[in-house]
């Protein structure tokens, strides 16, 4: 398959998530939020057995798989696994990004030729 720009640009966002229902829509929202939007959000409930599925039917725009508990690793595999992007994103359920982390992620990575970035955090109390 040859490989576009739009390929080249996308994005794929996992988030592993087991019972964060009171925080994955945070999550998901400031994902779909980005102001780069080429991007495909993968969310793998791994087993959850609050109402996370029911806050997970409540966006559209992203992909949902359901799966047995295994863990947190196993959930990002999972992910990994079905993702198409060229790069590859991980957030936490608990966790969200401002709108800006993916697009400065981006110009970091092709300035420096980098392979990977690591982003830095910031502590809501």
């Amino acid at each position: 398959m040859k490989l576009t720009k739009s390929h080249l640009d996308l994005v794929s966002v996992i988030i592993p998530t087991y019972n964060r229902a009171d925080r994955v829509g945070v999550a998901i929202k400031s994902v779909l939020d980005q102001d780069h939007k080429n991007i495909e959000l993968i969310v793998v409930d791994d087993g959850s057995t609050d109402h996370t599925g029911t806050v997970l039917s409540q966006f559209s725009k992203i992909s949902i798989i359901k799966q047995q508990n295994k863990g947190q690793g196993a959930a990002r595999q999972t992910g990994l696994e079905l993702a198409k992007g060229h790069y590859i994103a991980s957030l936490d359920s608990d966790d969200f990004w401002e709108p800006n982390f993916i697009s400065q992620s981006l110009f970091a990575l092709k300035r420096e030729k980098a392979a990977f970035s690591f982003g830095s955090v910031n502590l809501c109390l």
